[in-house]
């Protein structure tokens, strides 16, 4: 099952000159979004093959490349929270506003995603309790988050 509307581009170095030379293998991706028709189709296939296999279908193809990194990292355009607000009123009313579930996380981690980057136009979609919840959430899985912290310092510090 394909899953276009979800954008992830993955580079790896594949050119002779890297084959032949030790190093680190990355896989860089763009923005992942949770946003509603992903929701449709998920809760759609989860009828006929349960949530985690419906979740599991929207890296299978990326899932080798990702897991065979040594550092798989993707931009987390999308809160990892529950619900707070949408923007229905003001100067964004209109505006894309997005959160997701905890298991969409979950399916990110599986599929071999070692770090998110989650400084973007989408980090308080959800409030400073949505960008909170989705740091919790990310250390909780033992997922490096860069972009946001407590203060400007830690947000900008150096991740080894």
């Amino acid at each position: 099952m394909r899953w276009p509307w979800l954008a992830l581009c993955l580079t790896m170095a594949s050119s002779p000159a890297a084959a032949q030379r030790p190093g680190p293998q990355l896989a860089l991706g763009g923005d992942v979004l949770y946003d509603a028709p992903l929701d449709y189709q998920l809760r759609r296939r989860a009828r006929e093959v349960g949530r985690a296999q419906a979740l599991r279908e929207i890296f299978v193809d990326l899932a080798p490349t990702l897991a065979q990194a040594d550092l798989a990292l993707v931009n987390l355009e999308t809160p990892v929270s529950r619900r707070y607000r949408d923007r229905e009123e003001g100067p964004d009313r209109g505006a894309a506003v997005f959160c997701a579930p905890d298991d969409f996380l979950d399916a990110l981690v599986s599929a071999g995603v070692d770090a998110v980057t989650i400084a973007n136009n989408h980090a308080y979609d959800q409030g400073t309790r949505g960008l909170a919840n989705t740091v919790a959430a990310c250390d909780a899985r033992e997922v490096s988050t860069i972009g946001a912290g407590e203060d400007e310092a830690v947000a900008a510090r150096a991740r080894v």
